[in-house]
């Protein structure tokens, strides 16, 4: 519908009725270490990025609460996590490239503390986070 061919997109994804799909795939979990892939220009992750971060912060602080105002003692942990993400994806990323997280991302303080961890221009809205290598 776009106009690209399909050969042109890979589709990186945890589950395996992904297989389905006429589309080079790769599976793995974006929270450990990524296997070894081309560059990209765009790398898209949409509410998974925070269904993941979610579970991941439940196993280590189980029956823990986000607050919406100040910063949550899980909050630096979840900014970890998300910078160990992105990293990993700025580093498939062709120099202009561009990465998209769609959903309800994290709490601003969080993506503050993560552009820390990990120097990157960041667009930031609530329901759209746009990344560029610095």
């Amino acid at each position: 519908e776009l106009g690209l061919p399909t050969e042109n997109i890979v589709v990186a994804d945890s589950d395996e009725r992904i297989n389905h799909v006429p589309l080079s795939h790769v599976q793995f979990d974006m929270t450990e270490p990524w296997p070894v892939l081309d560059q990209f220009d765009v790398i898209l992750f949409p509410e998974s990025l925070c269904i993941a971060l979610s579970n991941k912060l439940e196993q280590e602080f189980p029956h823990t609460e986000k607050q919406n105002k100040d910063l949550h003692h899980t909050d630096a942990r979840e900014a970890e996590l998300l910078a160990a993400i992105i990293k990993q994806a700025l580093d498939h990323l062709n120099p202009n490239g561009v990465i998209r997280a769609n959903g309800p991302m994290s709490h601003p303080n969080v993506i503050k503390l993560m552009q820390k961890i990990v120097p990157c221009e960041v667009k930031y809205e609530r329901f759209l986070m746009e990344i560029k290598m610095s």
